[in-house]
């Protein structure tokens, strides 16, 4: 009888140490998905930065263009169209900006989502080694029950 005790238990410490590294796992796999979209974050918000300042030059650029420009010549019809190429260009920029942040928020909802669909895997796994666990027990316990009456 002692002896039949001692298996139970030991099969059940058994199971309990292979959920807990089930569940150890689970964590540092959580863990790496943190750290991997914070790096995400911040090369995104890195590359916005350096879109911003190449756009700023850009515009440095070309007001450096239209002074020369105005300088050379002085002539209405010509700041005219100057002004009407700086909207063209604002314009253009304002549009890849945009098309750069539509982008990057599709890139980050597909992060996500993979990031939601890895941990719904996670919690069923989880489940089903508890489950698993629980099944093992009650079985055990139902044969260590059975050899018990018999004998």
């Amino acid at each position: 009888m002692f002896q039949i005790l001692i298996t139970a238990i030991t099969v059940t410490l058994v199971c309990l140490v292979s959920l807990f590294r089930a569940i150890t796992i689970i964590i540092i796999i959580i863990i790496i998905i943190i750290i991997i979209i914070i790096i995400i974050i911040i090369i995104i918000i890195i590359i916005i930065i350096i879109i911003i300042i190449i756009i700023i030059i850009i515009i440095i650029i070309i007001i450096i263009i239209i002074i020369i420009i105005i300088i050379i010549i002085v002539i209405i019809i010509i700041i005219i169209i100057i002004i009407i190429i700086i909207i063209i260009i604002i314009i253009i920029i304002i549009i890849i900006i945009i098309i750069i942040i539509i982008i990057f928020i599709i890139i980050f909802i597909i992060i996500f989502i993979i990031i939601i669909i890895i941990i719904v895997i996670i919690i069923i796994i989880i489940l089903l080694t508890a489950t698993m666990t629980i099944i093992i027990i009650i079985i055990i316990t139902s044969v260590i029950m059975f050899i018990y009456d018999c004998s």
